[in-house]
């Protein structure tokens, strides 16, 4: 809810101001907000991350219509590295947590347990909202494509970044 807000807010701050004639500006306010957003979450106890996953939804779909052309193209570069990098450090962290040792113990049959209930839960998911989908579309979603939604969600960087704040002893 926080992230719908400060998308929305940010969008009709955009929308009626003459914010575009100054591009660099522009890319500053759109960053604070996006920031902001996480804050706001972060200080009353909420998911930062789900809030500026929707802020960001939010801001892809109202406001990027009213940035400057040099500022659609500036912002779309910056954030497309800016998610490279933060996703390739939380691929190495991942990897160093392995190397490191931290793990006293391993189940197979929980790691075996654990990815069958992902790939089970995916398939439960994305085939029947898939199917609703095609009911009213026009261009429907191929199955084949299908198979592909289902198997990208199974990278796992933004879940072990969000069990990296879960709390109590299971932490680690």
């Amino acid at each position: 809810l926080v992230g719908l807000v400060i998308g929305l807010l940010c969008s009709f701050l955009f929308k009626n101001t003459r914010i575009s004639d100054h591009p660099t500006y522009e890319l500053a306010l759109l960053f604070l907000f996006a920031y902001g957003s996480y804050a706001m979450a972060e200080s009353m106890d909420l998911s930062g991350i789900m809030s500026l996953f929707f802020c960001g939804v939010v801001l892809a779909h109202y406001n990027s219509y009213n940035l400057s052309e040099t500022s659609q193209v500036t912002a779309e570069v910056i954030f497309l590295s800016i998610a490279q990098v933060a996703e390739t450090f939380v691929f190495l962290y991942m990897g160093m947590g392995f190397f490191t040792g931290r793990f006293s113990g391993w189940s197979t049959a929980f790691i075996a347990i654990a990815i069958c209930s992902c790939l089970f839960a995916r398939i439960f998911n994305t085939f029947p909202i898939s199917f609703v989908a095609n009911y009213t579309r026009k261009v429907k979603i191929p199955l084949r494509m299908q198979f592909v939604i289902w198997f990208a969600g199974l990278r796992g960087a933004i879940a072990f970044a969000l069990s990296q704040n879960m709390p109590g002893k299971h932490k680690d």
